[in-house]
This record gives structure tokens, sequence and C-alpha cells, in this order.
């Protein structure tokens, strides 16, 4: 899809959209896609992450094998998602 849209369609539009998709194929609601987003050339523009070690590259990580849920809660917190968006992407 995105070699078929190119520029048109950003990533964070590709990953709501394919999110989207997943949850109505498994039977979930329909949720209407509002598109419109679009990618930092080079990500010069995003913050680093404020409680990353020095020399760290600043991503946010979940170990799935050893992570508690408050650990998936807290990570998912430094991007703005709450409980209700974090399972909606991880369940």
């Amino acid at each position: 899809i995105k070699t078929r849209h190119g520029a048109a369609l950003s990533w964070g539009d590709l990953i709501v959209l394919a999110g989207s998709t997943a949850i109505e194929s498994m039977g979930g609601p329909s949720i209407n896609f509002c598109g419109g987003r679009v990618d930092d050339v080079d990500g010069s523009e995003s913050l680093p992450l404020e409680d990353a070690a020095p020399g760290m590259n600043h991503l946010i990580y979940v170990d799935a094998g050893n992570a508690t849920g408050q650990d998936v809660r807290e990570a998912f917190a430094k991007m703005d998602f709450g409980d209700r968006e974090t399972v909606a992407l991880v369940a």
C-alpha cells in the first residue's frame, strides 16, 4: 500500500489504517479513518525521551517476555497512550 501511494500516504496514517483494519477484520467495530498525518522528513524534529540513559537510542521498548502490566502501561504512557489504546494495539 505504501509503495502504491508513496508520499501521499504517511507512515503514521498507514499504521493507523492497518490497526483499524485489523480490529475490524477480527470482528471488532468499524473505525472511521481520518488521514492527514505528516511524516517528519528525518526525525530531527522529534524530541528524545527524557528518561533514556546516556548513549541509549531513546526507543520505547517493552520486553514482552519479562514485562509486567505496569511496565507496558508506563512505556505506552510515554507516547500518550491510555490503557484502552494500548490494549487495542497489543491484544
